[in-house]
């Protein structure tokens, strides 16, 4: 099996006591496979001789294809999306036209049509029974403009892409200093050979253009809705920074909210390495409830939806409701009974079916507040970066927009 001829079959492997690694009398052919170097090679050279033969036998070896590939998306659900879900048209022919376009169009359009929430796949399902959905699930939930978090958004986009013929990576890293608690896409090549776009379709904030990674070290600062952010690159990863000021609600989520400057990490992705689903899988049963949580704050904040209608945030919090105004303000509206919750749901999320609303709000324990006048409605600033790219102005999106 492997190019030194050390295991035949099955058979038990004895190493003698000359090797400077553990020794065992029956070395399980599972452990030998995964570790050949430690049993072939003494030497640098010799590892260097064989080291391309022990990968290729390593993965001959294995006959399971990985998740990400084996999850089936037809060209015509594809299609059925795009048209139906996102109002893409004629989605084939921008690709062969325009495949740079057609990405643009399918990473705004998510953010404008695709809620991100944890309604249905996890306060809707009583607690013992979540568990992170599975690509049926995932699917259905997309087809049916529902969203999902960034496991679900990302993983479809990502199966979408690839029918369509983009070059596309599933990576992942750091979420507000958690590892693996997010799951994201680069994708390759789109109109010359060596060129990489990130492409965010489930962050919650917005991202709603596809990034180019052609910056030396610091990205330029972007606009999108009420959101200030830019980029730091580095070899083999991609930090993700927010401008919040130490007075924003926000900044309580961070670990560490005490800086000298507004600008925060709030994420760091491995970009040089792909990532199949199982990677993901303990952070995303504790994201999904499956798990009891450790202390993350992000996490706690109960039941939420965000959609930005023609760019514009609006964002339902267990009992509140916030908007993002054409004046630069945010308003902030109290809701006081389980009506209002779900006549905002109507209204701003229509794909969210109100009885799984109902049911989240039941699993939330939701209690109302008493009403009170003076703390209907407040209205806050949201501050601009006179500098930034505000990439939600471009010509390309107007025309979206209307």
């Amino acid at each position: 099996m492997f190019a030194c001829g050390l295991i035949s079959s099955l058979r038990p492997c004895i190493v003698t006591t000359s090797s400077s690694y553990p020794v065992s009398q029956c070395m399980s052919h599972r452990y030998i496979l995964a570790n050949p170097m430690k049993f072939c090679h003494k030497t640098m050279k010799s590892k260097l001789i064989h080291q391309k033969a022990h990968k290729k036998d390593r993965l001959e070896s294995s006959s399971q294809t990985p998740i990400l590939d084996s999850l089936r998306l037809t060209a015509q659900e594809a299609f059925h999306y795009l048209r139906h879900t996102l109002g893409i048209d004629s989605a084939g022919t921008k690709f062969s036209r325009d495949r740079f376009g057609l990405l643009r169009e399918i990473t705004l359009r998510s953010h404008f049509r695709q809620p991100f929430q944890n309604v249905t796949n996890t306060y809707a399902i009583p607690l013992g029974e979540r568990r992170i959905p599975s690509w049926d699930e995932i699917k259905q939930s997309m087809l049916a403009g529902q969203g999902g978090v960034c496991y679900e958004l990302n993983v479809f986009t990502n199966r979408l892409l690839a029918v369509l013929g983009y070059n596309v990576h599933l990576i992942g890293g750091k979420f507000m200093g958690h590892d693996r608690y997010h799951v994201t896409n680069i994708v390759h090549d789109v109109e010359v050979k060596g060129q990489r776009h990130l492409v965010e379709v489930g962050a919650s904030d917005p991202t709603f253009h596809p990034i180019p990674l052609d910056f030396e070290e610091e990205s330029p600062v972007y606009q999108d809705s009420f959101l200030t952010y830019r980029f730091k690159l580095g070899r083999n990863d991609l930090q993700r920074f927010h401008d919040i000021p130490e007075s924003d609600s926000d900044s309580s989520l961070l670990e560490d909210h005490t800086h000298l400057t507004n600008w925060r990490l709030i994420s760091e992705m491995d970009i040089a390495t792909d990532r199949d689903l199982d990677y993901f899988n303990e952070p995303m049963s504790y994201v999904f409830n499956a798990l009891p949580r450790p202390k993350m704050k992000m996490f706690d904040e109960g039941m939420f939806a965000m959609i930005y209608e023609n760019g514009k945030m609006v964002y339902i919090r267990d009992n509140l409701l916030y908007l993002e105004r054409n004046d630069n303000t945010e308003e902030r509206r109290v809701l006081w009974s389980t009506d209002e919750v779900l006549e905002a749901y109507s209204r701003f999320m229509p794909m969210i079916p109100n009885e799984k609303t109902l049911l989240g709000l039941k699993n939330r324990n939701l209690v109302f507040p008493p009403w009170d006048k003076d703390k209907c409605v407040t209205v806050s600033p949201i501050v601009r970066y006179g500098n930034a790219v505000d990439l939600s102005n471009t010509p390309f999106t107007r025309r979206m927009d209307g």
